[in-house]
């Protein structure tokens, strides 16, 4: 019945139009929500109304729902992102891609935290040196 609000309202979010996605996920009442529908009414919400503290509370909700669902980790690091909470906003994008490396997950880690340059560019990321030169750096700067 309400299938048809939730494809629109997560398409116009990922587009771009968060009052759009709300104005669809409005019309479906809170208690028949799913945890991935009430993560993206919350984001929503942070987006148009500036209601972060309530948002984060229906993203906590969502998470109690469903913690195997990647999209509601992607919704919950952005409202924290919005909220100034980086460090929360990139270890739910984190945790959301241990369960599926899904491409809007890696888009919005990279974006609130870009990785650095490589300390041994002739190694591979993974190579052993290039991870422990990494951890050292950290550690100082």
């Amino acid at each position: 019945m309400y299938s048809r609000n939730v494809e629109e309202g997560i398409r116009a979010v990922e587009a771009g139009d968060t009052l759009l996605g709300l104005h669809h996920f409005e019309q479906i009442p809170q208690a028949e929500m799913s945890a991935l529908e009430l993560s993206y009414y919350a984001y929503c919400l942070a987006c148009e109304h500036n209601e972060t503290r309530r948002a984060l509370d229906l993203a906590g909700e969502a998470l109690n729902r469903d913690r195997n669902h990647p999209l509601v980790y992607l919704n919950v690091g952005r409202i924290y992102h919005i909220s100034g909470g980086r460090r929360q906003a990139i270890d739910n994008f984190r945790m959301g891609i241990r369960i599926q490396r899904h491409p809007l997950l890696l888009r919005h880690l990279e974006k609130v935290a870009p990785r650095r340059s490589l300390l041994l560019p002739f190694c591979r990321r993974s190579n052993p040196l290039n991870v422990l030169a990494g951890k050292v750096m950290a550690k100082f700067f």
